[in-house]
């Protein structure tokens, strides 16, 4: 008897271990991280809050993994080349790197931290590239997941501070998308007058910054899939039976489907301008990408069934939602927001193309809504380099699978998201798709494999 308790005890913390630890990391991580994703914006103060949090348990995740970099000289020359140009504007230009800045060296090395923080994500290599595929894939289909059970329990009202009225007003205390009660308040007289029904954005303080939360973690689940599908023949036999245990292909698509219809269920839900193109983009992506329309679908029950629920939901959904998105696509030459983000790029000379902003008359009065108009300004030609360095990396890696465009959409949509894009929690959601995208790098799947 004593030896049957001993091999069952034995059994027990076996699968304890493995329960607790399938993915390479402790379950715990991923949760906390994917808290830190649903409450981005909410802390109490800037450096007290759940995206620095989110920050450094990125950190500890890459660190387990051992990582490596790859293609040092040209990211050191492209990270000299930005920080060359941002240095001259420092000096002859500090009020368009920061407007508010009472020491603007310390302004320059705090963008500079942040640059080479993003540079470094698609330039990295990982010992076990599984392990961060698998943390990002857990990670962003619990995003989803919650957002959209969170979504619904908002329009639902069941939970007293879980509402539309009560998430708005929360918004005058986000570390980043805040606003003043006063705005909040005329906007509630205004569409209670007009019949107008609230948005819907969580805890992000904006619609746009919700969907591009969902966006960027769509896009890493599909990332992570693609990737652990083309992971598996480098692992061998034993890998390959692990990999089965841990991985949905695209020929088990229970969890798939799930994710990608509440991915998109949900922004075409809250009714935001962007999230119609990114449901677009992805859309079109799938479509693109040869293995996720080559597959064959058997036709049981429960498929029937789930498809059945799934176009029920989406065609309500998006019926629901026709009339907003029909108005913003016939009134987009009248879209404030939409001046905000793209009109300034528009103003910029030649001269500011080359060395960044000149004249203090060029700055925005509210300064600039879009990250990648924001880079060229501060560093001119150094910013280029430093996008197109970006974007040429984000090619190289998902070429392979036929994701380039999708990839490349996602991190044009971070950069372009209103806020400052140096900022933690754009840090983190680049980073979020960076780090996957980066284990292309192992599986030699790129020519530029150092």
């Amino acid at each position: 008897m004593p030896i049957i308790f001993k091999i069952a005890d034995k059994k027990m913390k076996t699968y304890s271990h493995q329960k607790y630890r399938r993915f390479g990391f402790p379950l715990f991580i991923g949760l906390l991280y994917s808290a830190c994703i649903i409450f981005l914006q909410v802390g109490i103060t800037y450096y007290l809050s759940f995206q620095i949090l989110a920050f450094f348990l990125l950190l500890i995740v890459v660190a387990q993994n051992k990582p490596v970099f790859v293609n040092l000289q040209p990211m050191l020359l492209t990270t000299i080349i930005f920080a060359v140009f941002l240095l001259f504007t420092a000096f002859n230009m500090p009020s368009a790197i920061s407007q508010n800045s009472g020491n603007i060296f310390i302004t320059f090395l705090g963008v500079m931290g942040y640059v080479l923080m993003i540079i470094v994500g698609p330039n990295i290599a990982f010992q076990k590239p599984e392990n961060i595929l698998h943390f990002f894939r857990f990670v962003s289909a619990v995003n989803i997941i919650t957002i959209a059970a969170l979504i619904i329990l908002t329009d639902l009202a069941i939970i007293p501070l879980l509402n539309r009225e009560t998430l708005i007003l929360q918004n005058t205390t986000l570390i980043d998308n805040f606003t003043t009660m006063d705005v909040l308040l005329n906007d509630f007289a205004f569409r209670n007058s007009n019949g107008i029904k609230l948005d819907i954005d969580l805890f992000y303080g904006e619609q746009s910054f919700l969907a591009v939360v969902i966006f960027a973690s769509i896009t890493t689940y599909i990332i992570s899939e693609k990737l652990l599908q083309a992971l598996t023949p480098s692992l061998g036999e034993k890998g390959k039976t692990r990999q089965k245990l841990k991985s949905f292909s695209m020929h088990n698509i229970s969890l798939n489907r799930l994710v990608l219809v509440a991915a998109l269920g949900s922004m075409v839900y809250i009714q935001s301008f962007s999230s119609f193109f990114y449901v677009l983009v992805i859309c079109l992506s799938l479509f693109l990408s040869m293995q996720f329309h080559r597959f064959s679908i058997k036709l049981n029950l429960k498929s029937v069934l789930f498809f059945l629920l799934a176009i029920i939901v989406l065609v309500r959904i998006v019926w629901t939602a026709s009339t907003y998105y029909i108005f913003r696509l016939t009134t987009v030459s009248d879209s404030v927001s939409f001046e905000q983000r793209f009109n300034s790029i528009f103003n910029f000379s030649i001269l500011d193309y080359l060395i960044g902003i000149t004249h203090v008359a060029d700055i925005p009065q509210y300064g600039y809504h879009n990250g990648i108009i924001y880079v060229i300004a501060i560093s001119g030609f150094g910013g280029i380099c430093f996008l197109a360095f970006l974007f040429y990396r984000t090619y190289i890696l998902s070429r392979a699978f036929k994701l380039s465009f999708l990839a490349i959409m996602c991190i044009l949509a971070i950069f372009s998201q209103n806020g400052g894009v140096f900022s933690p929690s754009k840090v983190v959601l680049l980073l979020s798709v960076f780090i996957p995208l980066s284990c292309a790098n192992q599986l030699k799947l790129t020519k530029t494999i150092k």
